[in-house]
């Protein structure tokens, strides 16, 4: 056998001891001392109830009105050790029921039903029970009965266990005179109640004793002492008053007093504050006091006229009390955990949308969610910082330079064309690039919309979607400037490749048709010792440009003039052509040593380079400190940039007046990089009284202001 079922009969049939107490880890013993003094204890509890259950015959009918030898037996053998000695266990209580049988109606069939009747039944409890709730306590585990349906298996276990009798009673009582059928109805009537009733019940009680060590406390005493309160102990004798007191009215001072609804409210009032088994055991006693009273003729079932009428009175009043009790109890159980497992549910959804709010709070991404007519339910704050350039004008009030949403081609996007409204339409998930642009210019920022329905709690709700805004912008511009990044390596690297295989293959040539002048060879090396030195130089300034980019500053006290001595003693002359450079006391700056002096090569070898032909490059340092800050200004006499020019020659790969001068565009695009990850700033500006270029600069003068500027 596999499952949860196989698992839970692993744990072993629990039983008592020879004081009721259950036997080491749950697990009775199977021989020994200990067990014979239990059964034996077993064995004379079942006799006395038998004993008792004779007192109850009514006019010496043979028919008793209640039986809880039965209940006491069905007790016995659920919680018995499987093996031999249940076997005798079993021949115990058939012995016991067959002398009882015979004290109730000497007849042989009697007999024969209960020394074979009285084991078969509990046989077919047992089968029953185990197979239907094996993780009990009494029927191979050691859980207690906590639910509704575990005590309504146990209750219809027991009452196939009374077919079983009421069966083989009909199959004795053939060949007998008179009804058959009325007297095996008496069989089973009495004992499905006992075993329904009494025995259901102290299983009941038998597996919240076993329970009660697991609960806390010093045993079990300490665990009864800690659940019980003061209101407890006043509503316990409030109870056995009124239940005295009905006893007292009904039962003595007007003997034939219909008050068997008020026992009945009266268990039931302790159902509803109290747990199964003390409900339980409540209940017994109120069942035993009757029984005893009408016994002795007493209370209301003793005026009925009939002894066939008042034993099945007497039945149902006794399960119908029991019954309602337990259901009671064990209800306002499973709501009670059902209450504590809602708030724990409750509990955890809160804490889990507390920490959704905080995700969503945090998150770069907008998230929304729509409702179908288009009003936004839910949105994060990265959903207003990301459309708040849109305003949300109205058609007629929109000024016509208004930011709007529009598609790759710059076509405006309706309603329609929303991601959320075509997910309503039916298009499932929808993905979608948009354009945050003003009419007429290229986008600001570009978004990857995506757009998805989300589940209904109930057919009657407006449909909802939930849509996601991711900035794309930065993406989208890297895409582009790895493309050209590609298309540029590409031409600048294969220009001068070709220029040294074209001039190689020349050389070769020519050494092939016999010896070759030498200024003609030194012409031709000069070509590809030229194309290799632009490789080179390009090379060089791509790993410039990646550290520069990628490389984090590491910056420490750094003097900007000895920055420009070495920039300016390492300075190639360029056709004969020494750059004059001039600079006066500078203000230090807190800077990276390493990256600081490309700064000042770029530009410096951008103010040789891009000068008029015949034009001596000039270029003047000035600088100057502002709280906190350095301000940069490199002035040269070059050919100057155009206005329009200005925030695109820090793009890479970009350069002005490209076909006239030769040069990578990465040269400024590496100080912008390496400016920026100090916290600073570089613009181009117009100079003053020169036709030349002039760049502007800001440099961190403190490790505050560094600190300040570069924080995340």
């Amino acid at each position: 056998m596999t499952g949860p079922r196989a698992r839970t009969r692993d744990r072993g049939t629990v039983s008592l001891d020879a004081m009721g107490a259950p036997g080491p880890s749950g697990v009775p013993s199977r021989s020994g001392p200990a067990a014979v003094t239990r059964t034996l204890a077993w064995a004379v509890a079942y006799a006395a109830t038998t004993w008792l259950g004779l007192r109850t015959v009514s006019d010496g009918s043979g028919f008793a009105m209640v039986w809880p030898a039965s209940g006491v037996a069905l007790a016995w053998l659920a919680t018995s050790s499987p093996g031999r000695l249940r076997a005798v266990e079993l021949t115990l209580v058939g012995v016991i029921a067959g002398v009882g049988a015979h004290g109730l109606d000497p007849s042989g069939w009697a007999v024969v039903n209960g020394l074979l009747g009285v084991p078969l039944g509990l046989v077919t409890f047992l089968f029953l029970s185990q197979l239907w709730t094996p993780g009990l306590w009494g029927t191979g585990g050691t859980d207690e009965v906590e639910t509704l349906r575990h005590y309504g298996l146990l209750v219809a276990a027991a009452a196939a266990a009374g077919l079983v009798e009421v069966l083989l009673a009909l199959a004795l009582l053939v060949p007998e005179p008179g009804s058959p059928v009325e007297r095996a109805g008496e069989i089973g009537v009495t004992h499905t109640v006992s075993m329904a009733a009494v025995g259901v019940t102290l299983l009941v009680i038998g597996g919240w004793l076993v329970a009660l060590p697991t609960r806390g406390g010093s045993g079990r005493l300490g665990c009864v002492r800690a659940s019980i309160r003061r209101i407890d102990v006043l509503l316990v004798a409030a109870g056995l008053g009124v239940t005295v007191l009905v006893f007292l009215a009904g039962f003595l001072w007007v003997t034939d007093a219909p008050v068997s609804f008020v026992l009945l409210m009266a268990v039931a009032l302790v159902g509803i504050r109290y747990a199964a088994p003390l409900t339980g055991a409540y209940a017994l006693a109120v069942v035993a006091a009757a029984a005893w009273l009408t016994t002795e003729g007493y209370g209301p079932v003793a005026a009925l006229p009939e002894p066939h009428r008042r034993a099945l009175a007497f039945g149902v009043f006794t399960l119908t009390l029991l019954g309602t009790g337990l259901t009671i109890a064990l209800s306002r159980r499973e709501r009670d955990v059902t209450i504590g497992r809602l708030r724990e549910s409750e509990h955890a959804a809160e804490v889990l949308a507390d920490d959704l709010t905080l995700v969503l709070a945090n998150l770069e991404e907008g998230v929304a969610v729509v409702e179908e007519s288009g009003r936004f339910l839910l949105g994060n704050p990265a959903v207003t910082r990301l459309l708040a350039p849109l305003h949300f004008h109205t058609k007629k009030d929109a000024p016509p330079d208004a930011h709007r949403l529009t598609d790759a081609q710059g076509r405006a996007l309706g309603d329609a064309d929303m991601p959320h409204t075509r997910a309503f339409a039916g298009e499932g998930e929808v993905h979608e690039v948009v354009h945050l642009a003003r009419p007429g210019r290229p986008a600001d920022r570009i978004y990857d919309v995506s757009a998805r329905l989300l589940p209904q709690i109930r057919d009657t709700d407006p449909r909802r979607a939930v849509t996601t805004i991711r900035d794309v912008t930065e993406e989208q511009q890297q895409r582009t400037a790895l493309t050209a990044f590609a298309q540029v390596v590409a031409h600048d690297l294969r220009s001068p490749l070709t220029s040294v295989e074209l001039w190689a293959a020349e050389l070769l040539e020519a050494l092939d048709a016999g010896p070759v002048d030498p200024d003609t060879a030194r012409m031709m090396l000069r070509h590809v010792e030229s194309a290799t030195g632009r490789m080179q130089n390009f090379i060089s300034d791509l790993l410039a440009y990646a550290l520069a980019r990628d490389q984090a500053p590491n910056p420490s006290h750094v003097e900007l003039e000895d920055v420009l001595d070495a920039v300016v003693e390492t300075t190639a002359v360029v056709e004969g052509v020494q750059p004059r450079v001039h600079y006066g006391d500078l203000p230090a700056v807190w800077c990276d040593p390493v990256l600081l002096p490309q700064v000042f090569d770029n530009l410096i070898g951008n103010a040789r380079k891009y000068v008029d032909p015949g034009v001596v490059p000039d270029v003047r340092v000035e600088a100057e400190a502002d709280d906190g800050w350095v301000r940069v200004r490199v002035v040269d006499n070059g050919i100057g940039i155009a206005p329009e020019d200005r925030e695109r020659i820090f793009d890479t790969f970009e350069r002005a007046r490209a076909t006239e001068y030769e040069g990578t565009g990465l040269g400024l695009a590496i100080c912008r990089h390496i400016v920026e990850r100090h916290g600073g700033t570089i613009a181009v500006t117009t100079p003053a009284g020169t036709s030349g270029t002039q760049i502007e600069l800001t440099l961190p003068a403190t490790k505050e202001t560094f600190a300040q500027a570069t924080v995340m």
